[in-house]
C-alpha cells in the first residue's frame, strides 16, 4: 500500500491502516468557533469499517441512544454541548455538524478536502492553499489528520455537482454533515464566515469547470445537460471574481487594470477578453461605466506591467532604480548600528542599557527615539520643502525570540514618559475632581429643568430657555479621562 501521495501529503488509507480501529478523537473545543456551536445541528458517529471500500467509515449516531441515525432528519440533532458530552465520556467516537438551511437566513455549507495534507509536518497540497486562502472562512483538520474541513455560510443551486473527478475536493450545502475536531489550520479565521461569491468561485474552477469523464464506451458519464464545459475564458472569470473591492476613488481604474492582466495571463483573445470583463462587471459593478474601448487600452496597459514586472525578476535585467537590494532579517551582514549619532544622554543610556540587559544596542537606540518622538508628537514638524510638513512620528517593532529581555528594555525606554504621566496626574488631581463635581451638579439642574419644561405651566418658558444654555454649558464641559 502506498505510504503517500505524489505532492507529500499522506492518505486517508495510508495513515488510517485496515487493521485496527482508529482512536476516539480529541476535540479542541476551544477552537469551535460560535458560528457551529450556537446551532442545534450536531450529531455524533463512530469509526465503522467498510469491508466492500476497505476502508473506515463515519456514519451518524444519535448521541443519546447511540444507534446508526438519519442525520439529515432535524428529529436526531442536537446541541453543541450534548454531542460533545456524549463523545468525551467515551460513548462515541468524534462529533459532527449538519450543513444545510439554518436559522436567521443563514445557510451552512463546507467544502472537504481530502488527501491534502501531511500529518507528520503539517504541510498542505498548493491545491489545499489556494482552495483555503480564496474561502478564508474558518478552516480545520479531519480526524484522520490527511484532510481540511471548511466551514462557511453560502449556498450553491440544488442538484449541483460535489465531487471533482479525483473526488479531492467536495462541496457540500445540504444533507451532509461534516466531522469537526476543533483543530483549526493555522493562519484561517476563528469564525465562520459569509463567502457566497468565493463559494461560487471555487465551485466553478474545482469541480463546475472540469469535463465529465469518458465511460468505456467513449461517451461522457452523467447528465449532459447538468455537467458544463469549462472554458478558458470561464477559468479566467474565477479569478477576475477573486479581486477585492475598495472603497475608493481608485477602485474602477485598478480593478479594469488587474482584469486586464487576468485576460492577459490567459492569453485571451480581445473578443473574448471583452466578453470575460463585461461578465465580470455584471457580477461586480464598477463605480462609473467603461466603454469597450477603454477596456482594451487597459489591456495595453496590463500587458506593459506584466511585461515589466517580469523583466524585472529576470536575472541580470536592468533594474529602474538605484536603491540597494534590501537586507534580508535572516543575513548576518547587518549594518552596525550608529549609537555614536545619539545625543550624549541617549547614547550613555542606550550603551549602559545594552549592557545590563545583555542585550543588541539596536533595541536600545530605536527604544529611545521612539519615545523621544511621542514625547514631541504634535509639538515639532519637520518642513521637508516649502508648503510640505510632516509630523515626526515613528512608529517600531521590536522583533526576537522569546526571552530575549525585550520588555525589560521597553520598560526602562517608556519608565519616563510613565512618571512624567503620573506626574499630570497628581498636579491635575484637585483640579479633575472639583470639574467632575461641577459637571454632576450641573447634570441634576438638568434633569430637574427637562422635568418643568415637560411639565408646562408658567414656568416652562423659562424652564426651556435655561434648559439649553445648561445643555450647550455640558457639550463645552471637560469629562475626566479613564487614565485619572
Amino acid at each position: 500500500m502506498s505510504t503517500g501521495t505524489s505532492n507529500g501529503c499522506a492518505n486517508k488509507a495510508s495513515v488510517l491502516g485496515n487493521s485496527d480501529k482508529p482512536p476516539l478523537v480529541e476535540i479542541d473545543e476551544s477552537q469551535v468557533p460560535m458560528g457551529l456551536t450556537m446551532f442545534d445541528r450536531w450529531t455524533a458517529w463512530d469509526w465503522v469499517w467498510n469491508s466492500k471500500r476497505q476502508h473506515w467509515d463515519k456514519p451518524p449516531k444519535d448521541a443519546k441512544t447511540g444507534y446508526t441515525c438519519d442525520g439529515n432528519d432535524p428529529a436526531n440533532w442536537y446541541t453543541f454541548t450534548e454531542a460533545l458530552a456524549a463523545q468525551q465520556a467515551g460513548r462515541f467516537d468524534g462529533i459532527g455538524f449538519v450543513n444545510g438551511q439554518g436559522e436567521a437566513d443563514l445557510h451552512h455549507s463546507g467544502i472537504d478536502l481530502d488527501d491534502c495534507r501531511n500529518p507528520a509536518t503539517g504541510e498542505l497540497s498548493e491545491l489545499a492553499k489556494d482552495i483555503i486562502e480564496a474561502a478564508n472562512t474558518y478552516t480545520e483538520i479531519s480526524p484522520s489528520g490527511t484532510g481540511v474541513k471548511i466551514f462557511l455560510y453560502g449556498n450553491l443551486p440544488k442538484g449541483h455537482k460535489a465531487k471533482n473527478e479525483s473526488e479531492t475536493v467536495e462541496i457540500y450545502t445540504r444533507k451532509r454533515y461534516f466531522t469537526v475536531t476543533g483543530r483549526r489550520v493555522e493562519g484561517t479565521p476563528a469564525t465562520v464566515e459569509h463567502r457566497q461569491e468565493e463559494l461560487e468561485v471555487i465551485w466553478q474552477r474545482y469541480i463546475g469547470s472540469e469535463k465529465p469523464a469518458a465511460s468505456r464506451n467513449g461517451k461522457a458519464k452523467g447528465s449532459k445537460a447538468k455537467r458544463r464545459k469549462g472554458t478558458v475564458n470561464e477559468m479566467a472569470l474565477c479569478d477576475m471574481l477573486l479581486i477585492p473591492v475598495k472603497p475608493d476613488e481608485n477602485d474602477g481604474s485598478e480593478r479594469l487594470l488587474i482584469c486586464g492582466k487576468v485576460a492577459v495571463e490567459f492569453n485571451l483573445s480581445d473578443a473574448d477578453a471583452i466578453a470575460t470583463w463585461q461578465a465580470y462587471a455584471k457580477k461586480k459593478p464598477f463605480p462609473k461605466h467603461y466603454t469597450d474601448e477603454q477596456f482594451l487600452k487597459r489591456l495595453d496597459d496590463a500587458e506593459k506591467h506584466l511585461d515589466t514586472e517580469r523583466g524585472s525578476r529576470t536575472p541580470g535585467a536592468e533594474q529602474t532604480t538605484d536603491w540597494p537590494e534590501p537586507e534580508p532579517f535572516q543575513s548576518e551582514k547587518l549594518p552596525k548600528c550608529p549609537v555614536e549619532v545619539l545625543p550624549p544622554p541617549l547614547r550613555d543610556w542606550a550603551i549602559a542599557t545594552a549592557e545590563a540587559t545583555q542585550t543588541p544596542v539596536d533595541m536600545s537606540v530605536m527604544q529611545a527615539i521612539t519615545v523621544c518622538s511621542a514625547a514631541i508628537a504634535g509639538r515639532i514638524d519637520c518642513e521637508v520643502r516649502s508648503g510640505y510638513k510632516e509630523p515626526l512620528n515613528l512608529y517600531t517593532a521590536t522583533m526576537m525570540a522569546p526571552g530575549n529581555r525585550k520588555s525589560s528594555v521597553h520598560a526602562s525606554a517608556t519608565a519616563p514618559l510613565h512618571r512624567h504621566e503620573q506626574d499630570l496626574i497628581e498636579k491635575s488631581r484637585f483640579d479633575i475632581a472639583a470639574t467632575a463635581s461641577e459637571r454632576r451638579v450641573q447634570e441634576k439642574r438638568l434633569t430637574k429643568l427637562e422635568n418643568q419644561a415637560a411639565n408646562g405651566g408658567e414656568k416652562s418658558n423659562d424652564a426651556r430657555a435655561e434648559l439649553r444654555e445648561v445643555a450647550i454649558w455640558l457639550q463645552q464641559f471637560p469629562i475626566a479621562p479613564d487614565a485619572f
